[in-house]
């Protein structure tokens, strides 16, 4: 008896050893994340002053004298956040590797503090992007090196995410905003490569608050006890930024003439910050909270291991006969949980990949993930299928096939949803279809059936993809070979990746909205006249390399000041807009048109001598004269020039512009030439 004791008892004591250095290890991850958490708090505390104290300081080089004493009060500030910060360093530093980048980001405050006063407005400001950008940076790497990137849980991920990631993005852009916008208000002009960065700068914004606002949401349905310290947060945020966003817009991008009082542009910049930093604030304690609330839960699983020695001596023949069971659960146990611990590091490694993806590169990301994801769940493929904007069809993006499997891709490009009308459904309702073999589809499923059996399909998994309550499309996983099951826990995993997905589809969506805000009018969405000069340069140097020619033509609207004097300023920017779109119904594909400023615009047309041009210009003209606007009749003024070999840029718009003056000149509603 003594000898099966001792083979009962060591084994159990083993593993239970097993289990408490188990438990003591997710003690010591999440123990690690809040101290993650604690610096990177710590460090957003003086990023706020660094922003504040970059501000100010283009604010003083530009002449603002009062600006000194804050000035001097925000190196104090920041002097005792430094302090604070080297604190947690020496405390947490080796866990964090942090020492090295601590010590360069000291080092480059100091030599600005040393030179600030010598340094021009475009300097200063540049100095400190760069130590806010280092700030940025130096948040990611902690994220990585505290473990709060591969946080398991699903909930506290989120609110990770959004104060690691997006919020240090949204307070950067604010920051830069508000210092662009200053110098605008204050010399009362924007330079067009200052106004494409702040057009860049408001898209950044409202993408960045969007995706921190979704997943702070995200993380309150899942534990709505954190609801209280957050929602309030939330809205404030909403409201400031898109006030904010709504100043820069119509005070500064699209305003003729920029008027905005600096002062009041700083203090309505800096409101908006503050709420940024407010809702970092909110999301803090209650991450710290989960965290804390988990490490306690895992203390208490520790105490009850540590209890199960004392029972066993208690209940030995209990234990005894129960042995050979407990040890094969313990077993599958201990192995879900090397699964599960696996399986988040891939999918932290995808995370981390897109997050450092730029656009363009998203191709190789996502196929890279679907083939780690389909070798790691042994499948035989796996894919990213999406609806049409209008919802009817389906086609597949991205395919990955293991070896000795045929691609399938074809069976999803342009498929009509009404091909697989039960999937579709539920899959727009936001249903996973977990389906171990083809015979179990209900008998609604019969279209789906015939399709997926003549593929050779035996199993498949299928997520559903949504954005902002949409369905978008699917992630598929299919076994070819064999029949199979997939658990709770692998679906809940493979759902994360589903969302790594479609953020990759939204951010490129997004860049390319805010590529084509860059070089578009906002009043007549045309192209503009940053846009226009830079296919104008390439056209030159077309022209020159091929011996080719082209037309520029430049009109305005005659007695436009009486049209905004009579009818107000709303019935002028219609007559722009009605104009613009006439005009836009004679433009070939080849031809640019675009808005050169206030009531003026001009056309560049290729391959074109200056008397076809002409003509063309002529018919604008009898056009425009026929056509009936709000205002009454309208006329427009044309100045007409031909590309020639010694002609730049500035050469040939002054040509038109002189043509122009010259229609003007003799009595307006004309076509002239130079």
């Amino acid at each position: 008896m003594t000898v099966l004791f001792l083979l009962f008892v060591i084994p159990l004591t083993v593993l239970l050893f097993l289990e408490i250095k188990e438990v003591n290890r997710r003690i010591d991850f999440t123990q690690k994340e809040r101290m993650g958490a604690e610096v990177n708090r710590s460090l957003i505390r003086l990023m706020e002053h660094l922003l504040h104290h970059r501000g100010m300081m283009v604010a003083y080089l530009t002449g603002e004298a009062s600006f000194k004493t804050d000035i001097e009060n925000e190196h104090s500030r920041i002097a005792t956040e430094i302090e604070a910060i080297e604190l947690l360093s020496k405390r947490y530093g080796p866990s964090l590797k942090i020492e090295e980048r601590w010590e360069d980001f000291k080092k480059e405050w100091q030599k600005l503090e040393f030179t600030e006063n010598t340094l021009t407005i475009e300097e200063s400001s540049g100095t400190h992007t760069k130590i806010i950008d280092n700030t940025i940076e130096l948040i990611s790497y902690i994220g990585e090196t505290s473990n709060l990137i591969l946080d398991p849980h699903i909930t506290t991920y989120y609110l990770m995410d959004s104060i690691t990631i997006h919020l240090p993005k949204l307070i950067d852009s604010l920051g830069q905003s508000r210092v662009l916008g200053v110098m605008a208000a204050i010399s009362h002009k924007i330079t067009p490569e200052n106004k494409r960065r702040l057009t860049v700068l408001t898209g950044s914004i409202k993408y960045s608050m969007v995706e921190a606002e979704v997943r702070v949401k995200k993380a309150i349905l899942r534990d709505p006890g954190i609801i209280v310290p957050l929602e309030g947060a939330i809205n404030e945020l909403d409201a400031k930024v898109n006030s904010f966003i709504g100043i820069i817009d119509n005070k500064i991008i699209d305003a003729p003439e920029i008027k905005v009082n600096e002062g009041a542009y700083y203090m309505d910049a800096t409101e908006a910050l503050n709420s940024a930093f407010k809702l970092y604030d909110a999301v803090y304690p209650s991450l710290d909270d989960l965290l804390q609330a988990r490490i306690s839960w895992y203390q208490t699983e520790k105490v009850f291991f540590i209890a199960i020695p004392l029972s066993i001596f208690a209940i030995f023949l209990y234990l005894f006969t129960a042995f050979a069971r407990n040890t094969v659960s313990l077993g599958i146990a201990r192995d879900n949980l090397r699964y599960q611990v696996e399986f988040e590091k891939l999918v932290a490694s995808i995370s981390t990949r897109f997050v450092n993806t730029s656009n363009g590169n998203s191709v190789s990301v996502m196929s890279d993930a679907l083939q780690k994801i389909g070798e790691f769940v042994h499948v035989d493929t796996c894919y990213v299928s999406l609806f049409s904007s209008d919802g009817l069809k389906i086609d597949t993006l991205y395919e990955w096939c293991s070896e000795g499997i045929e691609p399938q891709k074809d069976v999803y490009t342009q498929l009509p949803v009404d091909k697989l009308p039960w999937a579709t459904r539920k899959l727009k309702n936001f249903e996973s279809l977990n389906i171990a073999s083809l015979e179990d589809l209900p008998p609604e499923a019969g279209a789906e059936k015939a399709i997926w059996q003549a593929t050779g399909v035996n199993s498949m998994l299928i997520i559903s993809l949504g954005y902002h309550g949409t369905a978008i499309g699917f992630l598929g996983f299919n076994s070819i070979r064999i029949e199979r099951k997939w658990t709770e826990q692998e679906i809940s995993l493979l759902r994360i990746v589903g969302e790594f997905f479609v953020s990759i589809f939204e951010r490129e969506k997004a860049e390319a909205a805010l590529e084509r805000l860059s070089v578009t009018d906002h009043l007549t969405q045309i192209f503009n006249r940053l846009k226009f000069e830079n296919v104008l340069e390439t056209e030159i140097q077309r022209a020159r390399r091929h011996s080719r020619t082209f037309s520029l033509i430049m009109f305005d609207v005659d007695h436009f000041k009486k049209i905004n004097d009579s009818f107000g300023h709303e019935a002028g920017d219609n007559v722009l807009r009605k104009l613009a779109r006439i005009v836009s119904v004679h433009i070939r594909t080849i031809d640019v048109f675009a808005r050169w400023g206030g009531e003026e615009f001009v056309i560049l047309v290729l391959e074109t001598h200056v008397e076809d041009a002409k003509s063309f210009a002529e018919k604008l003209r009898r056009d425009i004269e026929s056509t009936s606007f709000y205002s009454g009749s309208l006329t427009c003024s044309f100045g007409v020039t031909e590309y020639c070999k010694t002609d730049d840029a500035s050469t040939i718009i002054k040509r038109a512009d002189e043509a122009l003056y010259e229609a003007k000149s003799n009595g307006r509603n004309l076509v002239c030439v130079q």
